[in-house]
């Protein structure tokens, strides 16, 4: 729904979804408004997570850390690399590879 433009009907499917499946729901959000390049949402909902006590996995932030140096924001991805042990999550080769290809 992101990708095709309908950012208010996924946060309506988001918010139901939510209720049930907190952190799935809340990671495929992340992860389509990065290829959305809606960074600042993407953001916003990552320290929403770390707010309700929801880990975040190192899949969640490649995705995002990936999608931002895609979007031309290097200095946003390298902060985020940075701040992942606040959220509780170790960065992995994978995480590592990202950042050395950007």
């Amino acid at each position: 729904m992101v990708d095709a433009g309908q950012v208010e009907k996924a946060f309506s499917v988001f918010e139901d979804g939510k209720k049930i499946y907190k952190d799935l729901m809340m990671s495929i959000m992340i992860d389509g408004l990065g290829r959305a390049r809606k960074f600042e949402e993407a953001m916003n909902l990552l320290k929403e997570m770390k707010n309700r006590g929801i880990q975040p996995d190192v899949v969640v932030f490649n995705s995002l850390i990936a999608r931002l140096c895609k979007g031309g924001e290097g200095e946003e991805a390298l902060d985020l690399y940075q701040n992942m042990a606040s959220y509780g999550c170790k960065p992995n080769r994978i995480t590592r590879d990202i950042l050395n290809t950007s």
